[in-house]
């Protein structure tokens, strides 16, 4: 005890009372004397580039305003980390082979910008109607502080593309689009294409009517009526457009910039009713009968090249072309060909509970997208043996029609209603197979370099991030899975029966004869605005266990706002909230989670609101 005695008091001396008094003096910590490390400047920069990739747009932009190091290592390698985070969030195809070789800012790349912007329509057109917007509403008030505000229509840099793709991705999300409802169809809608060439949209309708419209304005530029019967599908490829018919007949149109902006080239009478198309960039074309039969056409040459017979009974429901295999639907059925040798190399003998309506292909992803008239849609993985991946509801009838816009689901249904399911990452090292592979070279590069003769510790370190790096994907998987946005629903007057859609349009088409126009980037910068007025809160929290619902000002909070007219709103918003429990029925989840929109909706839908 003596001796512990002893070292405590050599190592914390005491002032006792007989000694002389002396000033005290207390040993200084070492965060006092430690400075700030910038850890991002002591890493190569491959390294480095790997962490900024997992952080958002937003922090990205507040460490420009932070340190001068962080402000030139994300603003100046635009060819090297803004094309990878381009890359990443899916706004440029993920294939490794689009890096081919070194240099000294990092990689090069064998896509050029234009190529990129050209790869997502309705870029340009977000931009050139979001600045009239921006410039009409700021010559409207000369007193606004944005007076004379321009938007830069320019896209030169990868970093302008990411910071626009990004805002557009938000828009859809938050589902509040401008609508302009389009009318001119005497007979239900069947079929809708938007065409990148000139901004126009084509439509078909079960009439044999043809519709070309201004993807700008929605003014009505051009009706044709070459088609005896109705025109079942539409696809195109450049300036060409095909139009597939129930007459055994499709047209080849040319798009023109002047009036008629389409021009037939040449009719072809295929002999059998044609229910679905695909083109190809080869100019072949795979059409699907009504008779249950697939064929495979060259248009250069007008010739047959194949001849593929589905299961008796069916029709083809949809089709799809690659280089090496031809892909169909019957009834419920998937079968694919492998066209060398004719034979079938995929199958699914019940790919749903009821006929397919519709199916898509995405060939870099290697998925199939399949929606039905069991309200379903699915997704399957694309190889010899298809497997289930992932099923989406949320429609209460048959879905109609489904398109894939980057990592979206649209689909139309049967309820009047379009669904825009946003798509949860099934595949992660895939996704970030290059942010890894960065992370080899770095460890390559770095070695015998005399960065790490300078630094020791930099190769364990790299080596130490390898292997953090190769576990974080599931960490990563898992926290994006939550943080993926709600399905967005938007209703109609009928069935919804054709839908496609570029980067910032949507275009649906309905049984009663209307096209709607769904603009999604036709005001980027606009003035942020509450669609309902502040309650009590931000969150409400209903609980299936509790006697009682509490409103929350948030998540971990039960203190409640206390005034005449915010109460008399949080007593309208517990009314919504008990109403809400009353009719849950979902045991399996305890807690529900409503929004102060949408308590403020059921307000309005149940006529429950104060007054003012």
């Amino acid at each position: 005890m003596q001796g512990g005695g002893n070292e405590q008091s050599q190592e914390h001396p005491t002032w006792s009372a007989s000694e002389p008094a002396k000033k005290r003096t207390y040993p200084q910590s070492n965060m006092s004397r430690s400075k700030p490390v910038n850890l991002l400047s002591r890493l190569p920069t491959e390294l480095a580039f790997v962490i900024l990739y997992q952080i958002p747009y937003r922090s990205l932009v507040a460490m420009t305003r932070v340190d001068r190091y962080w402000r030139e290592l994300i603003l100046q390698h635009d060819n090297n980390f803004w094309y990878r985070l381009c890359q990443k969030h899916g706004y440029l195809p993920s294939d490794p082979a689009l890096y081919s070789g070194h240099a000294s800012g990092g990689h090069k790349v064998s896509i050029q910008l234009g190529e990129a912007v050209q790869m997502r329509p309705g870029l340009t057109r977000a931009l050139e109607q979001s600045s009239k917007n921006l410039e009409t509403r700021t010559t409207s008030s000369s007193s606004s502080p944005n007076h004379g505000a321009r938007i830069d229509k320019r896209i030169d840099t990868w970093c302008r593309l990411f910071e626009i793709s990004t805002i557009l991705e938000a828009e859809w999300k938050v589902g509040k689009p401008t609508i302009k409802e389009l009318r001119g169809h005497q007979d239900p809608v069947l079929c809708v294409k938007v065409l990148p060439i000139w901004d126009r949209v084509v439509t078909g309708d079960r009439s044999g009517c043809l519709k070309v419209w201004c993807a700008t304005t929605g003014a009505c530029l051009r009706t044709f009526r070459q088609h005896r019967m109705g025109v079942s599908s539409l696809v195109f490829q450049k300036n060409i457009l095909i139009s597939g018919s129930w007459d055994s007949t499709i047209i080849i149109w040319k798009q023109i910039q002047e009036a008629p902006y389409l021009k037939p080239q040449k009719i072809v009478d295929l002999g059998e009713q044609v229910s679905s198309m695909h083109l190809t960039e080869r100019m072949e074309l795979a059409f699907g009968t009504l008779s249950g039969r697939v064929k495979i056409i060259s248009l250069k040459t007008v010739t047959s090249l194949g001849t593929f017979i589905g299961p008796a009974g069916t029709y083809c429901n949809a089709v799809s072309l690659s280089e090496s295999r031809l892909e169909a639907a019957f009834g419920s059925q998937y079968i694919s060909w492998d066209l060398a040798t004719k034979a079938p190399i995929g199958f699914i003998s019940d790919a749903h509970f009821d006929n397919i309506n519709c199916m898509q292909v995405d060939e870099s992803r290697k998925l199939i997208f399949t929606a039905s008239q069991d309200s379903k849609v699915r997704i399957f993985s694309r190889d010899n043996k298809p497997m289930l991946l992932r099923q989406y509801g949320g429609h209460r009838a048959s879905v109609r029609c489904l398109t894939i816009q980057n990592n979206m689901v649209i689909t139309g249904s049967s309820d009047k209603t379009v669904i825009i399911t946003f798509l949860e990452p099934h595949d992660h090292s895939n996704k970030d197979s290059i942010l890894y592979s960065a992370l080899s070279d770095s460890l390559e590069t770095a070695k015998g370099s005399d960065y790490v003769h300078q630094h020791p510790d930099t190769e364990s370190s790299l080596r130490a991030g390898k292997q953090v790096t190769s576990s974080l994907g599931a960490e990563m998987e898992e926290e994006e899975h939550l943080c993926v946005a709600e399905p967005v629903s938007l209703t109609h007057a009928d069935t919804v029966s054709a839908v496609d859609a570029d980067c910032s349009l949507l275009v649906t088409g309905s049984d009663d004869g209307t096209v709607r126009f769904f603009y999604f980037g036709d005001d980027l910068w606009h003035p942020p605005s509450s669609p309902s007025p502040r309650l009590c809160g931000q969150a409400s929290l209903i609980s299936l266990a509790a006697p009682r619902c509490v409103l929350m000002m948030k998540p971990g909070r039960t203190r409640v706002s206390v005034g005449n007219r915010r109460q008399t709103w949080g007593t309208c918003a517990l009314a919504v909230l008990d109403r809400t429990r009353s009719l849950a029925t979902n045991d399996t989840q305890p807690v529900i989670w409503m929004t102060v929109d949408e308590i403020y909706q059921k307000m309005v839908e149940w006529d429950m609101q104060p007054v003012r």
